[in-house]
């Protein structure tokens, strides 16, 4: 009995471990994931990943969508473009040209000049250096028509030497032509040419019975409204028949007709001036007149090199040096002459 005594804390302790084992066992199984709930975070999981891997496959496709799209347009732009590429080309082209129509009416005011020096001089260093102006400025001229654009250039006298008016049969034959490209040939392919030159001709303004009646009772209007109506027929169908926009070019070609006109003007008034002269005034005065006339060409020349390119830059600097060396002689002339005593030609 005494040992049973004893054995029961030892049992009672023992069933306590007994049952604090069994509740931290029940505890860790309570703790422990089940193996339906990790199946189902993995499915979860699973999921997930394949959502965005299927996003990052759309947004690869979205964008490889696009960049097929502005390839497409790439090709579009470019040929958006062209017509700004020529419409540049053209009024390059037609500023050069106008450069060039100007030079070569300058050179035949020099050309006018000598020839009547030639004629009525008495000296045979005037008629020499008077020769000499005709030779490099015709050589020049040969030079500069290559990029000329009208196809008849000349400064007959507006008015003869007793201020009686020429007809207008020059002036009409001085309308420039629409050779070369302008920026309407540039344009001439689009869809629209036919239109656009529809519209432009419509703009054009009509001449009415009145403004007709006027211009043949007075020869210099009647010759201005020839040249306008010759640079529109010829800007509204171009040298080869094709359809133009008189709206391109019409400007540049008024500005040359008045260009012409006011050599044609200069040169009469000079030639005005040396007819009451003789001996050595005629030739001190024609000397003066080339003096004057080649520092306007020599800075018509300066201005126009910044304008233009290639063969036709080059020219222009050649030009320059023979020019100069014109006006130099000119003035050399000019002081051996006044050196001489008065002939008695002189006035």
């Amino acid at each position: 009995m005494r040992n049973f005594r004893k054995a029961v804390p030892t049992l009672a302790a023992s069933l306590v471990l007994g049952q604090l084992a069994i509740a931290d066992s029940k505890d860790e199984s309570r703790d422990a994931p089940r193996p339906d709930a990790v199946v189902n975070q993995a499915i979860d999981d699973g999921q997930d990943a394949a959502a965005e891997a299927r996003q990052r496959a759309l947004d690869a496709a979205e964008r490889a969508s696009q960049n097929r799209e502005r390839g497409a347009n790439e090709p579009i732009e470019r040929e958006s473009l062209k017509p700004v590429a020529a419409d540049h080309a053209a009024l390059t082209h037609e500023l050069q040209g106008f450069i060039a129509n100007c030079l070569v009416l300058a050179n035949h005011e020099q050309v006018t000049l000598s020839q009547r020096a030639q004629e009525h001089s008495q000296n045979p260093q005037v008629k020499q250096f008077a020769q000499k102006l005709i030779n490099d400025h015709q050589a020049l001229n040969q030079k500069l028509q290559q990029f000329a654009t009208a196809d008849h250039i000349d400064v007959t006298n507006a008015t003869t030497a007793h201020g009686r008016t020429v007809g207008t049969a020059d002036r009409n034959r001085a309308a420039p032509s629409t050779r070369g490209t302008t920026a309407a040939d540039a344009r001439s392919n689009a869809p629209d040419a036919d239109a656009r030159n529809n519209r432009t001709d419509q703009n054009i303004p009509r001449q009415s019975n009145a403004d007709r009646s006027n211009a043949n009772s007075d020869p210099s209007q009647a010759g201005r409204r020839a040249t306008a109506d010759s640079a529109v027929d010829a800007t509204r169908h171009g040298s080869e028949g094709q359809h133009v926009s008189a709206g391109d070019s019409r400007l540049a070609q008024e500005l040359f007709a008045l260009q012409q006109d006011a050599a044609r003007q200069c040169v009469a008034l000079i030639q005005q001036d040396l007819a009451q002269r003789q001996g050595e005034e005629f030739d001190q005065a024609y000397l003066g007149y080339e003096v004057g006339m080649h520092i306007g060409m020599l800075a018509k020349l300066k201005a126009a090199e910044s304008h233009v390119s290639g063969e036709f830059q080059q020219v222009l600097q050649q030009a320059q040096q023979s020019v100069m060396q014109h006006k130099q002689q000119a003035e050399e002339l000019m002081e051996t002459i006044s050196r001489r005593p008065a002939t008695s030609g002189s006035r």
